[in-house]
């Protein structure tokens, strides 16, 4: 495969002589990361080939999620997000192309400039990325619990008691009737190894999650809770509520939903999974 795709790069860049190295594997060893180099060590793409056959659509799913960003977003934002190039097709893999990253790597240091420039681009992002709008109510947020049927059946123990006792909770994470929210196209999986600083502003890498979650400030949330330094940030909450024009008293419920609909995402990447490993993820929200 590695000679398949060399030539193909040097075909495209006039037989200039290139090399390949391997970055990292992907998630769950799914896909392998390549930087391309064509000009002594400086990296001039980078590149996802599935390591399985029955993996080429999470890599062109990716691929289609940062085209279509791309395509949809105004100019300022275009420019935060890699540039893209022409696939490469093997067979059944699909190989993904696009512009190796340069930049300074976010870190998780507690800094306010750095977290004022993160929040301007959340903001910008999403209000760019309104698509509609929902009704948000005790109903609907039942209706996702249940969405993840197939994530309770893979529990080894009583996977239904516990999505019947996350259900049971819904009245104490939401306490209010039915209110209007916008749906935001959300990046998905934003924190800081998917964000380089650079002179002009940051870019913003790996969009395979992106509008996969649609609830406002999900960004954010994802963002800071990675960090760990969530509650010291909880004053941007209030900003970005105010920012969007939401009703600021639903801030401390709505934290309590996207730990939900968060733990739902991150806990369904395990094929074994226990209540009690499902308990700590959700410890936020089931007390």
């Amino acid at each position: 495969m590695l000679n398949f795709i060399k030539n193909k790069l040097m075909e495209r860049h006039n037989g200039s002589p290139i090399n390949l190295v391997k970055v990292r594997g992907g998630s769950e060893k799914k896909f392998l990361i390549f930087a391309f180099l064509n000009k002594g060590t400086n990296p001039f793409a980078c590149l996802k080939a599935p390591s399985l056959d029955a993996h080429s659509y999470l890599i062109r799913q990716e691929f289609d999620n940062l085209k279509n960003a791309k395509n949809t977003l105004p100019d300022n934002l275009k420019n935060t997000l890699p540039s893209l190039y022409e696939p490469i097709v093997l067979g059944g893999k699909f190989i993904s192309c696009e512009e190796a990253v340069k930049g300074i790597p976010d870190n998780r240091d507690n800094n306010k400039k750095k977290l004022e420039n993160i929040f301007k681009w959340i903001c910008q992002f999403h209000k760019s990325g309104i698509v509609g709008k929902m009704k948000f109510s005790k109903s609907f947020l039942i209706e996702i619990i249940l969405k993840k049927e197939d994530w309770f059946k893979r529990f080894s123990d009583d996977g239904f008691y516990f999505q019947k006792k996350v259900v049971s909770f819904v009245d104490k994470i939401w306490p209010h009737g039915e209110i209007v929210l916008p749906i935001i196209n959300q990046h998905g999986d934003f924190h800081h190894g998917n964000v380089f600083f650079q002179k002009n502003g940051l870019k913003v890498i790996d969009w395979a999650n992106y509008s996969k979650v649609l609830l406002p400030a999900y960004d954010l949330f994802f963002y800071l809770k990675r960090q760990n330094y969530f509650v010291e940030n909880h004053y941007l909450f209030s900003s970005y509520f105010n920012f969007f024009s939401l009703p600021p008293e639903i801030i401390p419920s709505w934290i309590k939903v996207l730990y939900l609909v968060d733990g739902l995402e991150k806990v369904s990447y395990y094929n074994k999974i226990t209540s009690g490993m499902a308990e700590e993820y959700f410890k936020e929200i089931l007390i």
